[in-house]
């Protein structure tokens, strides 16, 4: 079980991310290739926001001569969503 906290500098002001998948699909890659022993795994974060998220993280790296195509990572988790949009032109 890991604890995470993400910030990005954005138009000057410091803001962090209650639920950073793409950083646990990293961590889980990482892992899967220097511990998979602590593979599949959970993810804390948000909490010292408020905004408490748990994310599942697996992987699998690619065997010994195998294609870098061969990796499986997965993230997982339940989500609130906070925000509504459409993206491009379809207005």
């Amino acid at each position: 079980r890991f604890s995470a906290r993400m910030f990005c500098f954005e138009q000057g002001v410091w803001l962090e991310d209650a639920a950073t998948g793409s950083a646990a699909g990293c961590l889980a890659a990482h892992l899967a290739q220097r511990s998979p022993a602590e593979l599949p795994a959970s993810i804390e974060q948000g909490v010292q926001m408020g905004r408490p998220s748990a994310l599942q993280i697996d992987a699998t790296a690619p065997a010994e001569g195998e294609s870098q195509d061969a990796w499986r990572v997965s993230v997982g988790g339940r989500v609130v969503p906070v925000a509504q949009g459409t993206w491009g032109d379809s207005v």
